[in-house]
């Protein structure tokens, strides 16, 4: 896990933009204080030089200090920031160069050992233990299907020398960040948003439209843009190749293209349960300590009993990383505990309330980017901050499920919906019936729900109502239950909570590794069927079938709590006496400090 840049002049750098390089550099330190590298590339010629910086590894040959540089004679500016995961040594370093191959790259690929095995097969030679090394060896080999090989996130951009030309690429689902932002002159290419605003002659305006969006609804647009007009996202899923002009994006995986298959229960428990012990053993794979991020709901749950399955006959106890509210309504203690105490491990505990000041909060959102929709991303980023206390570097994290299982309220009235559209009347009084008892709810109040649902929709569809916004629009226009998922996973939630969990973990140097998010994970679970995420009542219904070995009070919790903070008084303690219950305050406060107003 690490930070990268790529900065590219049509003119050949000045003073001045490498000045500027620098600093977007630097501005991320915190991302990779392991380590720093910096090269400088002429693209027509093929020539690059090294430039010496102040963590530059001594041991690294034909670095030069940036004095003794022209830098006027060269194009692109390759930047590195590292956090040592895996092979500590120098051999790890970038810009890493093979041959004639230069690579930045940000993530990790989980079965590296794997390709790399395959590779040897096939006639490379290795000189180092890194991932890095295996994704530059992989792309020799295969070009751009190399990415079909890879099991990881990612961010990267590699020099083809031979080709003289630049592939880009962003891992499947976007968990890890990439910024583009291109005009006349200039191409660059961040890990942070905060990195392109270094540069002098970038144009900063405003996104009015994302800004607003925020402001009046606390929605966060899960598209490309961001709060910059001129800088996006790099699509998820995809690739590009870079030689001359703009960098032309091209898909290479979306989460649209998986089918439903037909599959017994007992088939579908069997290859849950070989999954997620294969997902999260392959991200146990660190020369540094890592933990598990324990919340006491399934999913963390699991991770925790997959984890220690995956160090079982070992002397490994991982420890284990928790938000507390003690006395407050929705305080989880109580099951992170049990889970705890299950598996006799140390739990590593903070209560963001208690703690609370608002120079720690205005931190967290200078490091976020994006305004938050609740506080709870501040829980978040304070248990980052316990992680890294606790000497920590890797936190498994149970996030992705509940968008891939099923696990959200609103999935349940969505799967209602469908039935009720698909004419399957018998089966949605049957879960009715049973939410009700789980949930000790009237059924009236939940039909009136489900039927409002299924009326609105109609409404929408027969031009009898209008939309307050384009995402209002989107999601009511969906019926049926796995697109309404699959909708969550790549344009609503999901990317959000991804964003949060990168910048709240690396904004302490700790990397946050996600199970559930394995490709093979998710494309299993989307093409199961929709009684396998709801049944007789229960979400994430085959979770907890493929689970016997959890605590039943955890297996069969019926409430769904999310990770829910005191945020009302956590609001009060932030904006002093302000009416807490009207959150505007709130969004207006954060999006002056995020856009540094």
């Amino acid at each position: 896990m690490c930070g990268i840049l790529f900065y590219k002049n049509k003119n050949n750098l000045s003073a001045q933009s490498f000045k500027d390089c620098l600093s977007a550099l630097s501005v991320i330190d915190h991302r990779g204080p392991d380590g720093e590298g910096g090269l400088l590339l002429n693209t027509k010629t093929g020539d690059y030089q090294q430039v010496k910086l102040p963590k530059t590894p001594s041991e690294i040959n034909d670095v030069l200090p940036i004095q003794s540089i022209d830098v006027t004679a060269y194009n692109v500016f390759l930047g590195h920031k590292r956090l040592s995961i895996i092979d500590l040594s120098p051999a790890g370093h970038q810009p890493m160069i093979s041959q004639k191959d230069i690579l930045i790259f940000n993530g990790e690929i989980y079965n590296y050992i794997e390709i790399k095995n395959e590779l040897k097969a096939l006639g490379h030679f290795f000189n180092s233990d890194s991932d890095s090394e295996v994704l530059i060896a992989a792309y020799r080999q295969w070009g751009k299907d190399c990415l079909q090989k890879f099991n990881g996130m990612w961010a990267f951009v590699l020099w083809d020398g031979q080709a003289k030309e630049f592939f880009i690429s962003n891992d499947r689902f976007g968990v890890k960040p990439l910024y583009l932002y291109e005009n006349n002159a200039e191409t660059i290419l961040s890990s942070e948003i905060k990195q392109i605003k270094q540069f002098r002659e970038v144009d900063l305006k405003v996104n009015q439209e994302v800004c607003d969006l925020y402001l009046q609804f606390s929605e966060i647009g899960k598209d490309t843009k961001t709060l910059y007009n001129y800088i996006n996202r790099f699509r998820p899923g995809h690739f590009a190749v870079y030689k001359q002009g703009v960098i032309n994006q091209k898909s290479f995986y979306s989460i649209f293209d998986i089918q439903k298959q037909a599959i017994t229960d007992k088939d579908a428990i069997e290859k849950f349960r070989y999954l997620i012990q294969d997902a999260t053993a392959i991200r146990t794979r660190s020369d540094v300590p890592w933990g598990v991020g324990l919340s006491g709901g399934l999913d963390s749950s699991i991770v925790l009993l997959k984890a220690m399955e995956a160090v079982k006959g070992s002397s490994m106890k991982p420890f284990t990383f928790s938000a507390v509210f003690p006395g407050e309504k929705n305080d989880e203690s109580y099951f992170a505990e049990r889970m705890a105490s299950e598996f006799d491990v140390e739990r590593k505990l903070i209560n963001p309330l208690e703690t609370f000041d608002k120079v720690s909060f205005d931190s967290h959102l200078y490091h976020q980017e994006l305004p938050p929709i609740s506080t709870s991303f501040f829980a978040q980023y304070k248990v980052a901050e316990l992680v890294r206390r606790s000497g920590v570097t890797v936190n498994l994290v149970g996030q992705g499920a509940d968008e891939i299982f099923g696990g959200y309220h609103a999935h349940f009235y969505r799967y209602c919906r469908s039935l009720i559209l698909k004419g399957k009347i018998i089966t949605y009084i049957k879960e009715v019936g049973h939410y009700a008892d789980i949930k000790q709810k009237t059924k009236m109040s939940i039909h009136k729900i489900v039927l409002g649902e299924v009326k609105v929709a109609f409404k929408f569809k027969m031009n009898l109502a209008k939309y307050n916004t384009q995402y209002a629009k989107h999601w009511n226009n969906i019926n049926f239950l796995t697109e309404f998922m699959k909708n969550e996973f790549s344009s609503f939630q999901l990317p959000y909570y991804l964003h949060s969990d990168d910048r709240t973990s690396m904004a302490f140097s700790v990397e946050t590794r996600h199970p559930f998010m394995d490709y093979r994970m998710v494309e299993f679970a989307y093409s199961l069927p929709e009684n396998l995420y709801i049944r007789d009542g229960w979400s994430k219904y085959l979770m907890r079938e493929a689970s016997p070995e959890l605590p039943d009070e955890i297996r069969w919790r019926k409430d769904k709590k999310g990770f829910v903070t005191p945020q009302d008084k956590i609001i009060s303690k932030l904006l002093g006496s302000l009416n807490t219950k009207d959150d505007s305050a709130f969004r207006h406060y954060c999006l002056d400090q995020v856009m540094g107003i």
